[in-house]
């Protein structure tokens, strides 16, 4: 994602250097979001859990933070995508010329 972005922001002479704070943001929290889904995941196949009250309210609360990660890191991949989206409408807006993508010269 880290090359798409900079890719967009110039085409023709991009590099790579520090990533952009949203970059960042976005990715600890998919990383987060995926590694508490993961214990949940495990945690709740072990019976202790499963069949007491305590580990049944446990593993609620543990989904719920799961979910709320989830839909974060989401928000966070939208506005991610929408950026790149607009650095790209912006770069072929600014064109000259039509690219000649498909011509034969």
């Amino acid at each position: 994602m880290r090359e798409t972005w900079f890719a967009s922001q110039s085409p023709m002479n991009w590099k790579l250097s520090s990533s952009p704070l949203l970059l960042k943001v976005w990715w600890g929290s998919w990383i987060i979001s995926n590694i508490v889904s993961n214990i949940y995941s495990k945690l709740s196949f072990h019976e202790e859990q499963s069949n007491s009250l305590d580990g049944l309210m446990f593993l609620t609360n543990i989904s719920m933070v799961s979910g709320i990660l989830d839909i974060c890191a989401t928000i966070l991949f939208l506005k991610v995508v929408k950026k790149v989206n607009q650095m790209q409408l912006e770069y072929s807006s600014n064109l000259d010329y039509p690219l000649k993508v498909f011509s034969n010269n």
